[in-house]
């Protein structure tokens, strides 16, 4: 499982629509293309999930407290998804499904043990409003979305803890870690250090992409280069969830949720992936190519969609995917 390293990718969709070349004020970057991956990934989980939400159903508990009707969805829920299944679960560990209701059934104020929900954006309201003096819980089913894929912007050569498990600074070196090192030019060399001072949080990853630590915030107003090739990252505030380490050589990733590697995609899905960015970036050049390239696109998304359906092993009437 999961798909090559992102670094991989960008090579094959720049040889593939043939844009080996670029600088700081010309060509096509690695942000775009990664941004291009990324759609592709947001549209493939999409479109499958519309005819096979379960394929990426999880369970998330939300604690519950006497006298509040409102809770927040979780994070990694997938955007326009509908929840697949909500219980609550009571201390004894005896779990009660509760019924899907409309805003106009909305609680009146009256308390009791919930026995619907209703769902508004990434909100859940309880009805009617739990009124226990101990804490049950709210068992959500739902989608969960792929993580984003990303470059490694460097490698870890230090990190400064306090408290053994709080994190105070971060130093990394960027030299010849980023993407497509065989096709930038040498003015872009900067160009990991300030993606990474741009961004608001990041992620520590193992060489094959799999989680060190997720979502750390960095106060970018504070970080700042220590060298040509090297950063020295200030972190607010962050202390290491439970199994979560940052050791020296692991690398780091922009923004929240994103990994160098696709961990839950089969190998098999990256030619979709490869395909999309070269689409979309032909139907930037205005190529005609970008006709033939929406049609191959959809065949592949069919294979998949089937590949699907054959998991489920449920016959299914497989329809041409528009754009």
């Amino acid at each position: 499982m999961g798909t090559k390293r992102c670094a991989h990718l960008i090579r094959r969709i720049r040889q593939r629509s043939d844009n080996l070349d670029y600088g700081s004020e010309a060509g096509i970057g690695d942000e775009q293309i990664v941004d291009y991956i990324n759609d592709g990934l947001a549209k493939l989980q999409s479109e499958i999930a519309e005819q096979h939400s379960e394929a990426f159903g999880t369970s998330a508990l939300l604690q519950l407290v006497t006298g509040v009707e409102e809770y927040d969805l979780p994070d990694d829920m997938l955007e326009g998804a509908g929840l697949l299944l909500v219980e609550h679960k009571f201390t004894s560990g005896f779990y009660r499904k509760l019924k899907k209701l409309s805003m106009i059934e909305r609680s009146d104020g009256s308390t009791y043990d919930p026995s619907g929900y209703i769902r508004k954006g990434r909100k859940i309201y309880l009805r009617p409003i739990p009124s226990r003096s101990s804490q049950d819980e709210l068992r959500i089913e739902y989608v969960r979305k792929w993580d984003r894929i990303g470059v490694r912007r460097g490698i870890i050569t230090e990190v400064e803890l306090e408290n053994a498990d709080e994190i105070i600074n971060i130093d990394m070196d960027t030299k010849s870690y980023s993407t497509g090192e065989l096709f930038r030019n040498d003015d872009l060399k900067g160009a990991d250090i300030t993606a990474i001072l741009d961004s608001d949080h990041i992620c520590i990853v193992d060489r094959n992409g799999n989680f060190l630590a997720r979502n750390i915030p960095i106060n970018s107003d504070i970080s700042s280069a220590t060298g040509t090739d090297s950063l020295r990252i200030s972190i607010p505030s962050h202390v290491l969830l439970t199994g979560e380490q940052i050791p020296v050589g692991s690398f780091v990733i922009c923004e929240k949720d994103t990994s160098s590697h696709q961990l839950e995609l089969d190998r098999t899905m990256e030619r979709f992936l490869i395909e999309f960015a070269v689409w979309r970036l032909k139907s930037q050049d205005a190529s005609n190519e970008a006709y033939e390239q929406q049609g191959y696109l959809t065949s592949i998304k069919n294979d998949i969609l089937a590949a699907y359906a054959m998991m489920d092993e449920t016959v299914q009437y497989i329809t041409e995917l528009p754009e």
